[in-house]
């Protein structure tokens, strides 16, 4: 709640809306032409699931972008959701990063990837 109080206040957004990532999200199918996500794909966040939910509110030919722990990806079930849904033809993978510092503070216990998908 603090976080969208924070985001209202910078009136720049249409909408802001509470919801969780890896429950139905209540927006209609192909909703958004991207759906972009950084630094909630990790330990006790979104789970691998959720982004059966990103895809769908995405527009085909739309674009889903986000960033994933790197041990979160490897362990967690990532790594094979991403494949299901490309295998499934529902995105094609257009970049995945190499293994990156998020934090400028120098922690490399918490290293990412960031993906980028197009939608089918």
């Amino acid at each position: 709640e603090r976080m969208l109080e924070k985001a209202g206040e910078k009136d720049v957004y249409r909408g802001l809306h509470r919801m969780v990532l890896g429950e139905p999200l209540g927006f209609d199918t192909s909703s958004f032409s991207a759906a972009v996500s950084v630094g909630v794909f990790t330990t006790n966040h979104a789970p691998p699931d959720a982004l059966d939910e990103l895809v769908r509110v995405v527009e085909p030919g739309g674009w889903v972008i986000f960033s994933v722990r790197d041990d979160v990806y490897r362990k967690e079930g990532f790594e094979e959701k991403q494949a299901s849904l490309e295998n499934e033809g529902r995105w094609r993978r257009v970049m995945m990063s190499e293994v990156f510092q998020p934090f400028p503070g120098g922690n490399t216990s918490h290293m990412s990837l960031l993906f980028i998908y197009k939608t089918g």
